[in-house]
């Protein structure tokens, strides 16, 4: 059964699907505009599979745009409204719509230098870092990661990560070498086995872990980095201001967050005598999780 056509009724008919009625999704989806013209309607997904019900809703609309928010969101609209632009938000995996013509938006995963710039104002003398990543998803990445790096005086070790790597045996050769390891969001990274293995054998070694969500920094690592969802609203609607006066959503492409937060693990910190520049503790936001507690 083919899709009905969309024929947009005004210049800024604009759904705002999100995957689930999670209270982030409902504060991002509140502080978006399309202008003052503009009329929004809002779509929640249910649980499960079936976006029957969701889809006709969406269609009903005649969207000139759609605003998705999570992956499912992105999932659902770009693979069933082919042909109308598609703004995403709170979506951390975009490799695969990295080079889509009709999706643009913003990533979770902060730049190469706001991770890096982060660490300078938390670790200021850090002067050599190492990432750890699966190369099958993240070479071109973090090969912009080390040259962000390396305009920063900064020296990069590249350490490629497989499900049967030696996790010991790649941190012990850090030890003394580096002043914290980045892990990379990769699936297979970010596992909690896998995660968990790589925090804590890196702790006991003296290497401070930095990870891209705060929960990571909860289960051990010293220190996360991510989008600020309290601006994410704002930023999404920039590039929706843009698509409804006809740019194309593929020259906008995927954009990294205008802000980030830091969080700082402070029993980390203290457990491996790093002392956190006062003139940072007004702009992070400080828990107290040593490894290994639940």
């Amino acid at each position: 059964m083919s899709a009905p056509a969309v024929v947009p009724v005004h210049a800024s008919d604009v759904v705002i699907v999100s995957s689930s009625d999670l209270a982030i999704y409902k504060t991002v989806a509140a502080s978006i505009g399309a202008g003052p013209k503009s009329r929004l309607v809002n779509v929640t997904l249910p649980a499960g599979k079936n976006y029957d019900s969701a889809t006709h809703t969406i269609w009903a609309a005649k969207p000139d745009a759609i605003v998705a928010l999570g992956a499912r969101a992105l999932d659902l609209t770009s693979r069933e409204f082919q042909g109308v632009p598609i703004v995403f938000g709170m979506v951390a995996d975009t490799y695969s719509y990295a080079e889509a013509k009709e999706v643009a938006g913003i990533a979770l995963i902060p730049s190469e230098s706001q991770m890096l710039q982060a660490i300078r104002r938390v670790l200021p003398r850090a002067g050599e870092i190492a990432v750890i990543f699966d190369p099958d998803r993240s070479s071109r990445d973090v090969e912009n990661l080390v040259s962000a790096a390396k305009r920063m005086g900064i020296k990069v070790r590249a350490i490629r990560f497989a499900p049967d790597s030696d996790v010991q045996g790649i941190l012990s050769s850090l030890t003394g070498e580096c002043d914290c390891l980045i892990i990379y969001p990769d699936p297979v990274l970010l596992s909690d086995k896998v995660f968990a293995e790589i925090v804590f054998k890196a702790f006991a070694l003296g290497v401070p872990s930095v990870g891209y969500a705060s929960a990571f920094a909860r289960k051990g690592a010293l220190m996360s980095v991510e989008a600020d969802y309290s601006s994410m609203g704002s930023d999404i609607s920039g590039i929706l201001g843009q698509v409804l006066k006809g740019t194309s959503p593929g020259v906008i492409g995927v954009c990294p967050p205008s802000a980030i937060k830091i969080t700082v693990n402070k029993a980390v910190a203290d457990e491996l005598h790093l002392d956190i520049p006062p003139n940072s503790l007004n702009s992070i936001e400080l828990i107290a999780v040593r490894p290994g507690s639940r």
